[in-house]
């Protein structure tokens, strides 16, 4: 039988070791405009990054004493988590413990022998207000007094 000394494969059936240069750089996942694609979309990340770190809270950002646009008497925030409003005379008309979770006050409190919890997004901070959403939907402001 007549073997031939050299076999030849079809195009498809070559192992990729012996691709042509040209094929592979025709494949490649990679190409110039891909590459451009990818480069704008890290810078776009990048760029962005910096508002995603503006909407991180800190607690210390609500600790002080602060006028609620749905109250006239002003709320106590403090460090340990505890809150309380405050009458004029000097009494304590509420109080309870606050915690900053999620992006979100959690506020709790004893009233007529019942804690009571509630959560309100918070949805803008700077150093003298902060805004909450209320459960209607409604946002309340906080100045901050002192």
């Amino acid at each position: 039988m007549d073997r031939p000394e050299t076999l030849t494969l079809p195009e498809a059936s070559r192992p990729r070791s012996q691709a042509r240069p040209s094929d592979i750089q025709k494949h490649t996942f990679f190409t110039g405009t891909t590459r451009v694609f990818l480069f704008a979309a890290f810078l776009f990340f990048q760029l962005s990054a910096c508002s995603w770190f503006e909407d991180s809270f800190e607690t210390a950002q609500f600790v002080g004493k602060w006028k609620s646009s749905r109250a006239e008497t002003p709320i106590r925030l403090y460090n340990n988590g505890e809150w309380e409003i405050q009458a004029p005379d000097g009494s304590i008309q509420q109080y309870g413990v606050w915690q900053l979770v999620d992006k979100k006050i959690l506020w709790s409190n004893l009233h007529n022998g019942r804690i009571s919890h509630e959560a309100k997004t918070v949805l803008a901070v700077s150093p003298r207000e902060f805004k909450l959403r209320e459960r209607n939907g409604s946002t309340t402001t906080f100045v901050k007094i002192d």
